[in-house]
C-alpha cells in the first residue's frame, strides 16, 4: 500500500507550495506509486486546494482511498476502485496550471459523499465510467467536461462552476435514460448538456426558485425525450436558447444561450388578406435577425418601429392569439 505523505514542497504551472506524486520523498517507503497499486491519500482540507497533484504521466491504480483532501490530476489518472470518506476535499482533473489535457477515469466508486469529483478547465474530462452510482458530489468548472457512463443515482449532486473566458463547461451523459433525477445546480448560459443523438429539436427551461432544484430542462434528441427534472438555474435565470455541436466525447452537445433580441425592419412589404402593402411579421426579411417563425417573435423582447399600417397587421394578428401562442414558447425555442 503506497500512502501519501507530506515530505517536500513543489511547483507545478501556476500550483504552487503543492506536494507532486512524481516525488517519492511524498509517499511512504519514498517509493512513488507505479501502475496497479493500491494507495491513500488523506490531508488536512485546510492546507489548500490543491494540496496534493498527480503529474505522473500515466498512472493506473487498482484502488485509492480518499479519506479528505484535495489532489489535481493534470496528467492521465485510472483508478478501479474510488473510494471516498466522509470528510471535505476533491479530486478532479485540471488544466488550471497550464495544461492542454488532463483526464480522470474512474470505474469503480464507492463511499459516502463529502469528498467532490470534478474536472477543472478546458480539456480537463473526469470520466465516470463506474456501471452504477453510489451517489456523489461532482463539479464541472472553467471549460471542464465531466462524463458519466451509467445514469447518475437520485443522491447525486451535480454542478457547474465559472466558465470565464467564454469556455463550455459540459456534463455528458451516456445513458441518461428518459429522466436524470440526479440534482443539476447552477445551470446558464455557456454551460451544456452532451447526449446520445443526431440532431435536436427542442430544448425547454423552466423556471427555478433559489436552490429548490424545482426546475426542470428538457431536450428532445432523434433519439428521444430526455428531463432532467431537479435543476436550478443560476441567480435564477434560465437560458432561453441553444446550439447544437459535436462533442468530444462523440455526444450530441448542446450549449445553452440567449436567444438574440429581434428588430422589426420596413424592409418587405406583402399582402395580408384584404390589407396590401404592409410589412408582415410573417416576412422573416421584415426582422434581423432574420426569423421565418412570428409565434415566437414577441418573446424575444423584439424592437420594433411601426407604421399605422404595421400596427393593423398587429392588431389583426392578436385577435387571432397568436400573441398568447407565443408566450407559451417563453422557455423553448
Amino acid at each position: 500500500m503506497a500512502t501519501f505523505k507530506l515530505g517536500a514542497s513543489g511547483t507545478y504551472g501556476n500550483y504552487t507550495g503543492v506536494y507532486l506524486w512524481s516525488y517519492a520523498a511524498n509517499w511512504s517507503g519514498n517509493v512513488a506509486p507505479a501502475n496497479g497499486a493500491n494507495a491513500t491519500f488523506s490531508t488536512n482540507p485546510s492546507l489548500g486546494n490543491p494540496t496534493g497533484v498527480d503529474d505522473i504521466g500515466n498512472l493506473y491504480l487498482d484502488s485509492l482511498s480518499m479519506p479528505q483532501g484535495y489532489v489535481a490530476v493534470v496528467g492521465s489518472l485510472e483508478i478501479g476502485k474510488l473510494t471516498l470518506g466522509s470528510g471535505f476535499g476533491e479530486i478532479f482533473a485540471s488544466t488550471i496550471p497550464g495544461g492542454s489535457s488532463a483526464a480522470l477515469t474512474i470505474d469503480g466508486l464507492a463511499g459516502s459523499q463529502g469528498i467532490y469529483i470534478g474536472a477543472d478547465g478546458p480539456g480537463a474530462v473526469t470520466t465516470i465510467a463506474a456501471t452504477t452510482d453510489p451517489g456523489e458530489y461532482y463539479e464541472a468548472n472553467e471549460g471542464g467536461e465531466l462524463v458519466f457512463n451509467a445514469a447518475p443515482s437520485v443522491n447525486s449532486y451535480i454542478s457547474y462552476g465559472n466558465a470565464p473566458g467564454g469556455f463550455v463547461t459540459t456534463v455528458a451523459f451516456r445513458n441518461p435514460g428518459s429522466t436524470v433525477v440526479a440534482n443539476l445546480d447552477q445551470v446558464a448560459v455557456g454551460d451544456a448538456i452532451a447526449l446520445p443523438g443526431g440532431d435536436v429539436s427542442s430544448v425547454t427551461f423552466t423556471d427555478s426558485t433559489g436552490f429548490n432544484f424545482n426546475g426542470t430542462l428538457t431536450i428532445v434528441t432523434n433519439l428521444g425525450t430526455t428531463t432532467f427534472d431537479h435543476v436550478s438555474y443560476l441567480n435564477d435565470v434560465t437560458p432561453t436558447g441553444y446550439t447544437v455541436s459535436a462533442d468530444p466525447t462523440g455526444l450530441l452537445r448542446v450549449t445553452f444561450n440567449d436567444a438574440p433580441a429581434l428588430t422589426f425592419q420596413q424592409v418587405a412589404r406583402s399582402t395580408v388578406g384584404d390589407i396590401s402593402n404592409v410589412y408582415a411579421w410573417s416576412t422573416p426579411a421584415n426582422w434581423t435577425p432574420n426569423t421565418p417563425t412570428p409565434s415566437v417573435v414577441p418573446l424575444m423582447a423584439a424592437s420594433f418601429r411601426s407604421s399605422p399600417r404595421t400596427l393593423r397587421v398587429l392588431r389583426n394578428w392578436r385577435t387571432r392569439g397568436c400573441e398568447r401562442r407565443s408566450r407559451s414558447h417563453r422557455s423553448s425555442r
